[in-house]
């Protein structure tokens, strides 16, 4: 096997920073970037070389991945001088200091457990691979790395075709400012009494059935029980469904996956145990069922549908979260950085302004652009106009007329949809025109009141 030039290009940037006298090095490329080819490459070469090489992971299914990806490569994962293992399981095995460590999903690896085991290697040279170079809590990955490397961007990758684009929709924005922040993040016990609510679950439901009915499905809910839910509500709707978690016997979970990858079953639910070393490219769609403050867990749960394959154009992003609307679109350039960003709660809660939420059909996209992509309706016109205050021309900035027709258009998509979802739709287009809450009350009773 060969690498892509991309990769070609990280490894020889690796090697350049080991040459400059800084050892351990992060190496940051997105989900279905082949990572694991890297990973494979470099313990081929370091191995010839008479090399000792560790290859650690923190989750069972990252471990198969590592195994299968150095076969493929001509190399025994038995193979003397090369360790293959669960940060837990090598901290429990006796091994001799390495010659070159690798530590996938590196941005996990400031905690202490990773951090001893890191120095007990002493000189070795690291590499350290991750699609997510942030953490939660603020904290920079310079404790543990003395250089980064930057991969191709997921725009790169599907101008090369190796990743699909992704088409974003956010059909419910639940209300998170009465959710405690625990450890960075919201509340799991809260945010499922938000997601458990009837009207969310049926959104969830009746959204995939209009808008991605028959793709491969995987839908990241809150907690177990929330998967569980979300799985039976499936079920009830006619879809085939199954639901996993980390409490399940490892045989009847590796046979759920197993006949997923295999093409049986159109949705798969979980509440975290997929968002990480899953690897099934047929995968069109990913339902968003767990708000987050934590832009590592969106981009992970989004990235398990993000590689192309054969017969498949795009992938559906259906975000009942809000997290798009938090965290901006999967395609947004990044700028990363190894130092540290110790954001507020506050900051992290707050919505981005790079995208915005068509009020038609719930598209989220590029604030920049005139009008919705994939309905085609622009948004308010937003207009100066100059008013005469005691014998001067003050400009103010207000709302002015909108383009002709598009009022109506928004409010007949809205009475056309479910009317669960008329309030939460309502609420989205005040906010954005700047109308007073009574607006919305008004508008549902003059409705219900006109003749039909």
């Amino acid at each position: 096997m060969t690498l892509r030039p991309y990769q070609e290009k990280m490894v020889a940037d690796i090697r350049q920073h080991w040459m400059a006298g800084t050892h351990r090095v992060l190496a940051t490329a997105p989900t279905g970037a082949g990572k694991t080819h890297i990973i494979a490459h470099a313990t081929k070469e370091a191995l010839a070389r008479g090399r000792k090489v560790g290859i650690v992971v923190h989750r069972r299914e990252l471990l198969r991945q590592a195994v299968q990806a150095v076969t493929n490569y001509g190399v025994s994962p038995t193979a003397p001088g090369l360790f293959i293992g669960t940060i837990q399981g090598l901290r429990r095995r006796p091994i001799e200091p390495l010659d070159m460590l690798v530590v996938d999903e590196a941005h996990l690896a400031l905690a202490r457990t990773w951090t001893e085991f890191v120095a007990a290697q002493g000189g070795a040279y690291v590499i350290g691979l991750t699609a997510t170079p942030y953490r939660l809590d603020g904290r920079g990955l310079d404790e543990l790395f003395g250089a980064l490397v930057v991969g191709p961007s997921v725009r790169d990758l599907v101008a090369q075709g190796q990743l699909v684009p992704a088409r974003t929709f956010a059909p419910d924005v639940p209300d998170m400012s009465g959710v405690q922040t625990t450890a960075g993040d919201w509340d799991r016990d809260g945010v499922a009494q938000q997601m458990m609510r009837p009207q969310i679950v049926g959104s969830i439901v009746e959204h995939y059935r209009r808008l991605a009915a028959g793709r491969q499905t995987l839908c990241f809910g809150t907690t177990i029980e929330h998967s569980k839910m979300l799985c039976e509500s499936f079920r009830a709707a006619g879809v085939l469904a199954e639901h996993i978690d980390g409490t399940m016997p490892t045989k009847k979970r590796d046979e759920i996956v197993s006949a997923f990858r295999a093409g049986i079953g159109e949705i798969l639910t979980s509440c975290n145990v997929l968002s990480e070393g899953l690897d099934v490219p047929q995968i069109g769609c990913i339902i968003l069922a767990r708000p987050t403050q934590s832009e590592v867990i969106y981009r992970q749960q989004i990235g398990r549908g993000s590689r192309a394959c054969e017969g498949k154009d795009d992938l559906i992003i259906l975000d009942h979260a809000g997290n798009a609307l938090r965290h901006g679109l999967y395609a947004d350039e990044k700028h990363f950085t190894l130092e540290g960003t110790r954001n507020s709660a506050k900051q992290r809660q707050a919505p981005t302004d790079s995208v915005r939420q068509c009020l038609s059909c719930y598209g989220v996209y590029e604030s920049s652009e005139p009008r919705c992509p994939y309905c085609g309706i622009a948004p308010p016109v937003k207009q100066r106009r100059t008013r005469e205050i005691a014998g001067q021309l003050v400009e103010l900035t207000e709302s002015g007329k909108l383009e002709a027709g598009w009022y109506k258009n928004v409010m007949r998509s809205i009475w056309r949809s479910p009317r669960p979802e008329w309030g939460g739709r309502l609420k989205a287009f005040a906010s954005e025109m700047g109308y007073k809450p009574t607006w919305i009350d008004r508008q549902i009773a003059m409705h219900v009141q006109r003749p039909s």
